[in-house]
């Protein structure tokens, strides 16, 4: 009976360290939210970008309006 209370307590604390497994997956998920905060930087980032080409445009307009001006 001795040896059955044993495997008994064993299988217990093999069911303790899959309660621990759980809470790893849950700290995975908090690291994808501090993934999604840089990407939102990179956003902003491409918006002066997108600035830069709109001077390309105005620069072109300028020499149009050159040749009219003549």
């Amino acid at each position: 009976l001795s040896s059955t209370s044993t495997a008994s307590s064993a299988a217990t604390a093999t069911e303790a360290p899959a309660a621990t497994e759980a809470p790893a997956a849950t700290t995975a998920a908090p690291s994808t939210e501090t993934t999604t905060a840089p990407s939102t930087t990179e956003v902003p980032a491409a918006t002066p970008a997108a600035t830069t080409p709109t001077s390309e445009t105005n620069s072109t307009t300028s020499v149009v309006q050159a040749p009219i001006a003549c």
